[in-house]
């Protein structure tokens, strides 16, 4: 009986002690990236379907356009690697036609007026290996001071109630920028 109970007695110790020093481990939370990933997309009712992938930086009391995001200069749209957009079918952006594909965002923004590029480079960090030899689009749009500040870069792609029509707008601190967005049927 002695020989059983011994190694009995070792084993629930061990599970006793060993869950102890387990439970006293600091858990350590996955990272919080500083830009996290984000996408926003919409369909329309002729079944066109739209999104865009970007990284969402945060303005962290920094200036950030004419300061962060220079003006003139091409820029990423967001953070890390180059927006992308996908669409299903053949769309009007800001009424200039833009095949169905998926595309690099980019713009060049400027105190009164931002240039939106669709560029058929994929898969660029930054606008580090920007080409203008492969723009498909550019077109120019007004900006938009707001009294709300846009922590957060965000970027929405919204069908109208009917679903005919919609509009991407791009937002960050006091900075907004709109482009209607219409399936071409």
């Amino acid at each position: 009986m002695h020989r059983t109970l011994l190694p009995l007695l070792i084993a629930a110790g061990l599970l006793v002690f060993g869950a102890n020093s387990v439970a006293a481990q600091d858990i350590i939370p996955p990272p919080n990236p500083a830009s996290p990933r984000a996408i926003t997309q919409t369909s329309f009712s002729d079944g066109t379907y739209a999104s865009i992938h970007y990284g969402s930086p945060r303005k962290r009391d920094r200036e950030i356009f004419g300061g962060l995001v220079p003006f003139g200069a091409v820029w990423r749209l967001g953070a890390n690697e180059a927006t992308e957009m996908t669409v299903t079918q053949d769309i009007q952006l800001g009424g200039m036609d833009l095949a169905a594909g998926t595309y690099a965002v980019l713009a060049i923004p400027n105190e009164e007026t931002w240039t939106l590029i669709v560029n058929a480079g994929l898969g660029m960090w930054g606008a580090f290996s920007y080409s203008d030899e492969h723009d498909v689009l550019r077109l120019e749009t007004p900006v938009s001071m707001t009294d709300d500040i846009h922590e957060a870069f965000t970027i929405t792609l919204e069908a109208n109630e009917e679903g005919s029509a919609g509009m991407l707008s791009m937002m960050w601190d006091q900075t907004s920028v709109s482009i209607p967005v219409t399936p071409v049927e």
